[in-house]
């Protein structure tokens, strides 16, 4: 017999399965019980509400993002451009395969406004608090750093949230390896004046920081 902690789990699990894949809209009290087999009734009994539910999965996402940039920048053996490469290409990826995860926050009428706030005020916050960095590495005033990383910031999540857009003026697919490293590289280049050299993002080096920023996370799960 499942045990209430175990169902709670289950539906929880469940439920941001189908939000990252689909975003809120498509989600039906129903479907989530159907997708987490258990009874719709053990939806409300552990988590008050449909609303509720999704509120919550909302703000796991929400940390989820933010804590992984937090961990990829506070690796101290990784050059800092790589780093915030990876960070680039890891938040790309992410979007690519859960699609609903960033629609969900932004665009989704059945989100509150509230939840919209609270998405940009986080990111407002990462991109002021990222200067401090790189005003040592880059010939850029910590104004125009954060003006131009978000510039780079908003440019990868508009080409992997509308990856057919992206293939239509490109010519190319950004859920490949090659063509999103050449992408970001090209933004990081325009607008930060970060060159980096093809050695010093190569697979193993990104498997590095990965392994080294989400193994934690991975064993607290």
């Amino acid at each position: 017999m499942e045990k209430d902690g175990d169902t709670k789990r289950n539906i929880l699990k469940t439920a941001e399965m189908l939000i990252g894949n689909e975003s809120v809209c498509s989600i039906t009290t129903r479907r989530i019980a159907e997708e987490a087999d258990v009874n719709p009734a053990a939806l409300n009994y552990h988590f008050g509400s449909k609303e509720e539910l999704i509120d919550l999965v909302l703000s796991r996402m929400m940390d989820r993002v933010f804590n992984d940039w937090q961990r990829i920048l506070e690796i101290q053996d990784m050059a800092l451009p790589v780093r915030l490469y990876c960070l680039i290409d890891h938040s790309m990826e992410s979007i690519i395969k859960y699609p609903g995860m960033l629609s969900s926050h932004l665009f989704d009428p059945m989100v509150s406004k509230e939840k919209r706030i609270a998405f940009a005020g986080r990111l407002g916050g990462f991109l002021r608090s990222l200067p401090v960095h790189l005003e040592e590495e880059l010939p850029l005033q910590a104004d125009e750093i954060r003006l131009n990383l978000g510039q780079v910031i908003l440019s990868s999540i508009c080409a992997a949230a509308v990856p057919e857009l992206f293939r239509e003026i490109a010519q190319e697919d950004i859920s490949s390896g090659p063509a999103r490293s050449r992408f970001i590289t090209g933004l990081m280049r325009r607008f930060l004046r970060i060159d980096i050299k093809a050695s010093e993002i190569i697979q193993s080096d990104i498997a590095r920081v990965r392994k080294l920023a989400f193994t934690e996370r991975e064993m607290e799960r």
